[in-house]
């Protein structure tokens, strides 16, 4: 087996503050005048794992509707469990210049701005049995937000209304954040507050008698604004420690049937029944 290369790992130097295991760019490189195969570990790429999201607080209206435990416990089921896409998060970061002319017919960029994209994200997630989450987008919008009918938000038609409308009274936080192969480092992390759903997606019906039938897509968009750098990391990797990986393996789970059902063992052909019917009982 072939050696790594001295420092083949840029750990907390440089660039490098947050003190992910990232490959050294120094060496690996496979593009020069012949590859270098003693560095083939350092051209290993780069492969985006799946977000990990952690609901960090909930709209403060919850608590004055009924069963708020469900309320609360349902917004971090659809983006910890049930979310099956979301997209729209981004940190990249433009300049933007000014041409100053060198001569007759060159030019010199200069910088005069610096932006970071914005994130707008989207949760796309399939509806269950007789359509619990849009029922709950629904009514978290009518309650929490705006009435289309009456423009008011109907939790003040509640007996336990709330004492104001701040944005904590409707709105929720989040963190998004990318382990890394191992499942044990933060890659980058997001912390989104001021989040609430933009819409129900469509509620229709139709009849067609040709037409197969369909499973219903959500795609909401979200309302929030996002913090990006080492703060949300730091708390992301808080909360990765926190996880218990040991034993963690899908593949040792228990079988979650163990026997037969009594209706079924009790039919007068089994497989069992099979070998008492050969043997010598």
């Amino acid at each position: 087996m072939a050696t790594r290369v001295t420092d083949a790992i840029l750990k907390n130097k440089a660039f490098n503050q947050h003190n992910v295991p990232m490959s050294n760019p120094i060496y690996g490189g496979q593009n020069g005048w012949a590859p270098n195969f003693k560095e083939f570990v350092n051209n290993t790429p780069y492969v985006a794992r799946n977000l990990v999201v952690k609901v960090l607080t909930v709209p403060k209206f919850f608590s004055a509707m009924p069963n708020p435990e469900i309320w609360t416990a349902t917004l971090v089921s659809m983006f910890e469990t049930h979310a099956e896409r979301i997209e729209g998060l981004n940190a990249g970061i433009t300049l933007e210049t000014e041409e100053v002319k060198i001569g007759r017919n060159e030019v010199m960029e200069e910088p005069i701005g610096a932006t970071r994209a914005r994130s707008q994200v989207t949760l796309s997630l399939s509806e269950k049995y007789g359509r619990p989450f849009q029922t709950f987008i629904e009514n978290y919008i009518t309650y929490g937000i705006m009435d289309p009918d009456t423009t008011y938000a109907l939790s003040g038609t509640l007996d336990n209304y709330p004492s104001d409308m701040l944005a904590d009274q409707y709105t929720f936080s989040c963190i998004f954040f990318e382990p890394d192969a191992t499942h044990r480092r933060v890659m980058k992390a997001w912390l989104g507050a001021g989040m609430y759903f933009k819409n129900t997606g469509d509620i229709v019906a139709k009849r067609s008698i040709e037409d197969n039938m369909e499973a219903l897509k959500l795609d909401i968009e979200l309302a929030g604004f996002y913090q990006y750098g080492n703060g949300p990391r730091e708390v992301a990797q808080t909360l990765l420690d926190g996880f218990n990986h040991k034993g963690a393996n899908p593949y040792n789970t228990p079988a979650f049937i163990k026997q037969a059902s009594a209706d079924v063992a009790a039919a007068p052909k089994t497989y069992e029944q099979t070998i008492l019917d050969t043997g010598d009982k």
